[in-house]
């Protein structure tokens, strides 16, 4: 950072504010995954996600969860008895 111009310094501080290193980073490796993916030989597994959300999982929220009350499923199971 310290052998940047002052024109450098602030692009790199603005690209920071707008996560530009980080799109960057994850587009290469994707490219390295599929590159790999092309290169590899037809015994391997796969690498490239399938979908978006393997790709990205940072981006989508998780998805929501059932809960189970163990107070429920302890009476089940001693009325089951």
């Amino acid at each position: 950072m310290y052998d940047m111009t002052l024109k450098e310094l602030s692009d790199t501080l603005e690209y920071r504010k707008k996560g530009m290193a980080y799109e960057l980073w994850k587009q290469a490796v994707l490219i390295t995954m599929g590159v790999a993916d092309i290169l590899k030989d037809k015994k391997g597994k796969a690498i490239f996600p399938n979908n978006p959300q393997e790709a990205c999982p940072e981006l989508y929220p998780p998805k929501p969860s059932l809960k189970i009350n163990v107070n429920l499923n302890k009476k089940y199971n001693e009325r089951s008895r």
